[in-house]
């Protein structure tokens, strides 16, 4: 007669100190939805606006390429994040929409902005907030 032993369970790996994998909570998974929503709409050219943009306010090819950069950046990290739950990730996502929301700023300050952009320009930089804000509280349990 012959027996089978049970094969034995690999013991977890201990993780070195900070490098925990946080929760995906409820406040992270909105960030990280609001970071994916702000990267598409960097993504995705705003042409489909009906809005009469005098000429002056044109972005240049530059400006576009960079808020794609962005976009993309973000997506990136947001997709990295959910792969890995690395705390990284999340940092980057929430540093690179900042700086993408630090492009709108000029629209508050320039004269003979179109309200409609300075309208867009403040939701992009509220959205970003909310978003930096929920993607960086910790998780219960975390410092």
């Amino acid at each position: 007669m012959t027996t089978t032993r049970p094969t034995p369970r690999p013991t977890p790996r201990p993780t070195p100190r900070g490098t925990a994998r946080p929760a995906l909570t409820a406040r992270r998974r909105a960030g990280l939805a609001v970071a994916a929503l702000l990267a598409v709409m960097d993504v995705v050219p705003l042409v489909w606006l009906p809005i009469d943009v005098p000429a002056d306010f044109e972005p240049g090819p530059t400006f576009l390429v960079m808020l794609e950069g962005f976009g993309v950046l973000t997506l990136v990290a947001v997709v990295a994040y959910l792969g890995t739950r690395r705390r990284a990730w999340l940092r980057v996502a929430a540093a690179v929409r900042t700086v993408s929301a630090l492009t709108a700023v000029p629209a508050f300050f320039v004269d003979g902005v179109p309200p409609v952009l300075v309208v867009l320009a403040s939701l992009c930089v509220g959205l970003t907030i909310l978003a930096v804000v929920l993607l960086l509280s910790p998780a219960p349990g975390e410092r």
